[in-house]
């Protein structure tokens, strides 16, 4: 798929294979948080070298200032505790001016996740996915992929789906946000069903190639 070849942003990139080499077996990886000063000052170093999503160009816009590779993730301060890598990623997630699953589909996810019918539910989460502009399908297929091999891990680090889900729920679908229609954030226990549904059904939803006719 030619959306498959939109860039995911580096800054993601650089965590997740951090915190893949580092801290697949942490216990509670994602639930425990780093400390607040390491974590401001990871953040202030990748900001550098980050990356802005303007909504209106429908693209990643690069604001470069460092290269991100001056960023020694594999130093022993980083690797050594990697919940400050963690909770960073996680900031700059929830800081994106629009969230992953877009504010504009929102509506349509919810609706999606109220199927009580568990086929029917990842059918249309998996219709709603393929609805996201290409950067945001990009790079949340590229998270997703990486929370899969997290949950691999569950007997170490005690994250399943349900966990996972919990954490990211909300950040996904703008932690703490309005909606574009200005009502208030959509519940909670949606936003964590829907990315529950999602990546449970990783494989299908953004690996598997439909069968050609």
């Amino acid at each position: 798929m030619i959306r498959d070849d939109v860039d995911v942003p580096p800054i993601m990139v650089k965590c997740c294979e951090a915190i893949e080499k580092y801290g697949l077996l942490s216990q509670g990886i994602y639930r425990i948080g780093g400390m607040m000063r390491k974590v401001q000052e990871l953040k202030e170093k990748l900001d550098r070298g980050n990356l802005v999503f303007d909504p209106g160009s429908d693209r990643f816009a690069q604001v470069t200032f460092v290269d991100l590779d001056s960023v020694n993730l594999d130093a022993e301060e980083w690797s050594s505790d990697v919940s400050n890598v963690t909770s960073v990623l996680k900031l700059w997630l929830r800081e994106l001016p629009d969230p992953l699953i877009s504010y504009s589909l929102q509506p349509s996810f919810m609706e999606a996740t109220r199927n009580e019918n568990d086929r029917m539910r990842h059918i249309r989460l998996h219709e709603r996915v393929n609805e996201l502009p290409d950067p945001n399908y990009a790079t949340l297929k590229y998270f997703m992929g990486h929370l899969h091999k997290v949950t691999q891990h569950e007997e170490q680090n005690s994250m399943s789906i349900v966990n996972i889900a919990i954490v990211f729920g909300p950040t996904l679908f703008g932690q703490g946000q309005m909606g574009m229609n200005g009502n208030n954030m959509l519940d909670a226990s949606l936003q964590n069903k829907a990315v529950e549904t999602i990546l449970k059904h990783y494989t299908d939803i953004f690996v598997e190639e439909p069968e050609q006719s």
